[in-house]
């Protein structure tokens, strides 16, 4: 079978088992197309009142085992904006406020060997905009305790050793991301 047999095959199978790109690819195709080409996603720098910033416990074979700014990958159609918040709403259960450009624009690449993976290229070369945020008032967190497991959440005033290295922007660029990050989180405040 072509090349071109087989993408016309593959349609057809989206098409019957309902898969609509603008929602979402599911998990084997999105690793699959994420194999082909980078992907866009958008982060959510979290801020509190003392500069803290939200991350999340993640586990898993492409990313790794530790902490990661929370973040989604963009829908073919998607907006910014409808991105940050859906990501909210999966990673902390509730919407935000939002900076209306990213602290910078980052392009992440995962070169060392993964564990578990056949294909280490899947979720390799990442996109990466970094929205400052702020959580609705009264939000309701799963916080992480003393073991964190998948999802859960935990302020940090400085970056942890165990942040993923995936996101390696962060150890990078830090200084400069955090700064332009808090500005806009200020700004947030001040509308």
């Amino acid at each position: 079978m072509s090349v071109h047999e087989s993408i016309a095959q593959l349609r057809a199978d989206m098409r019957a088992e309902g898969i609509v790109q603008e929602e979402g690819l599911g998990q084997e195709l999105f690793h699959f197309a994420s194999s082909l080409m980078p992907v866009v996603n958008v982060d959510l720098l979290v801020f509190n009142s003392a500069g803290e910033v939200l991350l999340s416990w993640r586990d898993d074979a492409h990313c790794g085992r530790g902490w990661h700014v929370p973040g989604g990958c963009l829908r073919l159609g998607e907006t910014f904006a409808r991105r940050i918040q859906k990501t909210a709403q999966a990673e902390f259960g509730t919407s935000v406020r939002h900076a209306p450009k990213p602290a910078g624009v980052f392009e992440l690449f995962t070169r060392y060997h993964r564990d578990g993976l056949e294909d280490q290229r899947e979720c390799s070369h990442f996109i990466t905009l970094p929205f400052a945020c702020v959580l609705m008032p009264g939000s309701t967190l799963r916080m992480a305790g003393e073991i964190p497991g998948p999802g859960d959440l935990r302020w940090f005033a400085d970056l942890p050793g165990n942040l993923l290295k995936t996101q390696s922007c962060y150890w990078t660029d830090w200084t400069e991301i955090y700064k332009a990050a808090w500005r806009d989180y200020n700004g947030i405040l001040e509308e």
